[in-house]
Order: structure tokens, then C-alpha cells, then sequence
């Protein structure tokens, strides 16, 4: 599956990011993760792409060609040359908001894990599937726990 990941310059926090990458993986198999490049949660989410050997396509705005359009512009870039079947936004301002419209104006699935009723719904989805195999790998259900504890290992 090809998913975007999305979010904030600022939000950096790599065990946040971690968690839901490997709880969504678990549960779609991503086979490439296309971000815009940026720092913050686009660098965490290549981060994780690296550690899992997902592919990843960068798509950079291009801020002095395109000025407060390049934003908007690489977003739908993103969708029309990705082709996405998911969107993962993490927390961010008007360029994931604008990723998230975008997206979800095309019919493609957007999880917005500022939510918080979203993040329970995402870790429920993944602790059931894991329960699930739990029957054939017992080992399963202490990192079940951990991931699903709420706490990040920062």
C-alpha cells in the first residue's frame, strides 16, 4: 500500500511517530511511504521507513518557484504521482490540514492521529489483530502491552 505521512516542522517526537508507523504497517503492509520532505515529522517518518527498508519517495516543496503556494502544490503532487491509498497525518498546521483536504477530497483515506479518539481507534484496531495472533505467538502480547500503553520509550 502506498501511504503519505504528514505533519508538523515541529513535531519531532520519533516514538510517537515509531508507534503508530508500526501499528499501521502491522496492519496495511506499506510498500512505499512518500512524504514532502520537511523536517520534523516527514524526517522521523523517513526514519522509520529506513529502520522497516520501505521505500520512500520525497517530494520537496518548492518554496522560491512556487512561494506560500509550493505548499499546497507539492501536496497534490504527492497524491497525483504517489498515488496513495492512505494518508497518515501526524500533528502539524495549515500544510498538513491543507494535505488532509486535499486528500480526502480525491477519496483517499486520511487518519488523523491529532485526534486522540483516532489514536484509540488505530491501537484498538492493531491490539485486536495482535491479540489475535497472540494464539500462535505468545511473546506477542508483552510488546502488545508496551505499544499500546500510550507511553512513548523518550
Amino acid at each position: 500500500m502506498n501511504v503519505i505521512v504528514c505533519g508538523g516542522r515541529t513535531f519531532e517526537n520519533y516514538a510517537a511517530v515509531k508507534k503508530y508507523l508500526d501499528m499501521l504497517h502491522d496492519l496495511h503492509r506499506f510498500t512505499l511511504l512518500i512524504h514532502g520532505r520537511a523536517r520534523g515529522a516527514d524526517t522521523c517518518a523517513h526514519r522509520w521507513a529506513g529502520e522497516h527498508k520501505v521505500p520512500v519517495e520525497m517530494f520537496p516543496a518548492h518554496w522560491r518557484l512556487h512561494g506560500n503556494s509550493a505548499g499546497p502544490i507539492r501536496n497534490k503532487q504527492m497524491l497525483a504521482e504517489g498515488k496513495p491509498q492512505l494518508v497518515i497525518a501526524f500533528p502539524g498546521g495549515d500544510g498538513t490540514a491543507d494535505m488532509c483536504r486535499q486528500a480526502r477530497a480525491a477519496g483517499v483515506t486520511v487518519i488523523d492521529l491529532k485526534d486522540e479518539r483516532t489514536r484509540a481507534e488505530v491501537t484498538q484496531r492493531w491490539r485486536t489483530r495482535s491479540q489475535g495472533a497472540t494464539t500462535k505467538a505468545p511473546q506477542t502480547s508483552s510488546a502488545t502491552d508496551t505499544a499500546s500503553s500510550g507511553r512513548s520509550a523518550s
